[in-house]
């Protein structure tokens, strides 16, 4: 008896807080309708899982270990809980007799029947789902068993089974056919003239023997210029090759086209070069090297015609995804299906990093040293960014709790994280790294009360004023030159300025909201900068204001910005002449014309009499758009440390949680946070949530290591 709809239609992506015993009446009134009942030992375990569910949806988990749910589970109405290990071995057995109830009801299924049943047609049997859900009870114990929404176990054998066949498949230049004398020189003339290291070199000889690379390394460890090297080779032997170069954002797409182009530049890739340039003149679809976020890949048409999938690949012959930790089961398992037999695959990303928001950890376990795929795996580890020994790389390295840090105990670790923010600064590098830990409970009541009122503390407020200062010099210039009426080449330059100012550094905080968090950190700087520009000069007193650091957070490709690009508001004046009295004035928008702009442009005469436009200025590409026009977006002076990824910037602020126990306080993300600089880290942080981050590695319940190692999905 199978009972998917049930579930299915309640639960299409996992469970959510509070259904449990909502799920259990409807499986009961299913039940019912067909004469029969769920058993009561069943019923704490429904209950249990969908508890435990909603809490592995939360931490991103693919699945749920039953020792996890079994803690959500309660023994009927007339039995006893107990405490301590006891109590967990009854309620674990007490949990497994329940979802033994379950799987004889048709309402569970073992995940190696599925794969038995379901062998290499897994989309198709997918469709139906035997089950609402799938049990892996073959893992070593009891307490190991793991429990899968269809959905999510269907991605995973999907996952794992087109990385096998991936791995598995020789190029043109694998192992039974030895790369070309053509492909062969190129990797040495290439490294040779790059100045590649050993590991480097190893990865390009990787990529270019087998359809599956996967490159791991931190910032600054030439990821990217490795790739371009990789391409350089390929398109030694085939001139024609056909890449496609992926990202989770825009932005991230964005910066590894700019960070290609970057390579090509340097002058030893001739090959790649001359692509690039031809490229320049083409429109996008038909251009050899292509740049889109994995979604727009997954929803761009083959020539075959429909999106791309099983038995419809991408039509590239190269495929090159970066910032791969930021791929979540669901994207990864879509994106795999996508990809031919014919297409080489190149992974890009640090799995030190923060894993992505959605479920899974994939790059983290693929790119494991005991994962199945470790031949094809190569980690690079010297950075250009910050070189080993100086203080950013000592602090990094003592908080992945690498190198002389691997074997010592947790106390001693932490202490040579504190070491690290020595507050000395390297006078030869640059390099400084300081810890602020005031926090409002020993401060004095004056400070507590700005505290309360900002959510900040002082030594917070003291940076953001100094950083926003040399910001705020440069827009002043800005508005200067504005109300003088400059000429467009001078403002330009201006705006170049401000740009260069901004970008020389970023405040990161762990949270959204509270204290110590993004919106703390963008109401505080708000405050701050509308001062700067009074509506006397002409500024509106909206949400716009000149100035204003904007996050795009919707990709627009008619627009040309992406989810993560930032940008700058800043006005612009539009003259409008009356034809009778010969001054300028604001045009009437209830009066049809040429010359009338949306509503939403703000209206104002100034003291030089223009109306008022905004438009933002995105440095990055040195263009600027009308503000009116821009997709969804939030204010930037601060962002999440998730939307920092992959991004730099000379001096960096980091805003840990408050609270120890928040479960935002990891080692990747405060890992995440410190090396976005390129010279200076402040950690805002008490000594309590910093030792807890540094402590606590994200971990994520899936079985996508062991699926591939297993080789279940094989003939």
């Amino acid at each position: 008896m199978l009972m998917a709809g049930v579930f299915e239609n309640s639960l299409p992506l996992g469970g959510l807080p509070g259904l449990g015993d909502a799920l259990l009446r409807a499986v009961e009134r299913n039940l019912e309708a067909q004469g029969e009942s769920l058993p009561a030992e069943a019923q704490p375990a429904v209950r249990a899982l969908m508890n435990a569910f909603s809490r592995a949806e939360e931490r991103g988990n693919v699945c749920v270990r039953a020792d996890s749910a079994a803690l959500f589970w309660k023994p009927p109405s007339d039995g006893a809980d107990e405490a301590g290990d006891k109590g967990d071995e009854k309620r674990l057995e007490g949990f497994l007799e329940g979802v033994k109830c379950l799987r004889n009801l048709g309402l569970v299924m073992g995940l190696e029947p599925f794969i038995e049943e379901a062998k290499l047609d897994l989309r198709r049997k997918g469709e139906g789902a035997f089950a609402p859900l799938l049990l892996d009870d073959k893992t070593g114990s009891a307490a190991e068993t793991r429990l899968y929404f269809a959905r999510f176990a269907l991605e995973e054998l999907m996952l794992a089974q087109a990385l096998l066949r991936l791995a598995g498949k020789k190029t043109s230049h694998g192992a039974e056919a030895p790369a070309s004398s053509v492909v062969s020189a190129a990797v040495g003339r290439i490294a040779a003239a790059s100045g590649a290291d050993s590991l480097q070199k190893k990865a390009i000889e990787v990529a270019v023997t087998e359809s599956l690379a996967i490159i791991s390394g931190g910032p600054g460890t030439g990821k990217t210029t490795t790739v371009a090297q990789i391409l350089e080779c390929l398109l030694e032997e085939k001139p024609d090759l056909r890449i496609a170069l992926a990202a989770p954002t825009g932005k991230a797409t964005s910066r590894m086209d700019q960070s290609m182009r970057m390579s090509v530049g340097r002058g030893f890739l001739p090959k790649l070069s001359e692509v690039l340039a031809k490229d320049e003149a083409r429109p996008e679809g038909e251009r050899q090297v292509k740049g889109r976020t994995i979604h727009k890949w997954l929803l761009s048409p083959t020539p075959a015609g429909g999106f791309p999938g099983f038995g419809n690949p991408l039509p590239v012959d190269v495929i090159v995804v970066d910032e791969a930790s930021m791929v979540d089961i669901h994207l990864a398992a879509r994106l795999f299906d996508a990809v031919g037999d014919r297409t080489r695959v190149i992974i890009l990303g640090d799995k030190h990093q923060l894993a992505a928001v959605g479920p899974g950890a994939v790059f983290a376990e693929l790119s494991d040293p005991k994962c199945v795929l470790g031949g094809h795996v190569v980690e690079l580890e010297k950075s250009r960014r910050f070189e080993k020994g100086t203080v950013i790389a000592r602090l990094a390295e003592a908080i992945n709790h690498q190198g002389e840090a691997a074997h010592l105990p947790e106390a001693a670790v932490f202490e040579r994280v504190l070491a690290a923010f020595s507050g000395i600064e390297d006078e030869k590098s640059g390099y400084q790294a300081l810890l602020h830990e005031e926090m409002p409970a020993a401060a004095d009541k004056a400070e507590r009360e700005v505290f309360n009122r900002t959510g900040l503390t002082r030594a917070a407020r003291e940076w953001l004023d100094r950083e926003l200062g040399g910001y705020a010099g440069a827009l002043l210039n800005y508005r200067d030159a504005w109300m003088r009426g400059a000429p467009e080449a001078e403002l330009l330059g201006l705006m170049k300025t401000l740009w260069a100012r901004l970008s020389e550094f970023r405040a990161l905080a762990a949270q959204r909201r509270g204290a110590m968090s993004v919106t703390a950190i963008n109401n505080y700087a708000d405050e701050m900068m509308r001062r700067l520009w009074p509506q006397a000069d002409g500024a509106g007193a909206g949400e716009n204001y000149p100035g204003r650091v904007v996050i795009v957070r919707r990709n627009d490709d008619g627009l040309g910005v992406y989810n993560g690009d930032v940008g700058i508001v800043l006005p612009q004046r539009a003259e409008v002449h009356a034809e009778e009295s010969g001054r300028t004035e604001a045009a009437d928008p209830s009066e049809p014309g040429e010359n009338n702009l949306d509503q939403t442009v703000i209206e104002r005469i100034d003291r030089t009499g223009g109306r008022i436009l905004y438009t933002v200025y995105f440095g990055d590409q040195e263009r600027t758009l009308p503000a009116q026009l821009l997709p969804s977006h939030d204010t930037a002076w601060a962002m999440t440390i998730h939307q920092s990824q992959g991004s730099e910037f000379e001096r960096v602020a980091v805003f840990l949680p408050e609270r120890p126990d928040s479960g935002l306080a990891t080692r990747e993300l405060l890992y995440t946070g410190v090396t976005r600089t390129k010279r200076k880290v402040d950690v805002f942080s008490s000594r309590k949530v910093l030792a807890e981050a540094v402590r606590r590695p994200t971990v994520r319940d899936g079985n996508l290591g062991r699926r591939l190692a297993l080789g279940l999905l094989e003939d």
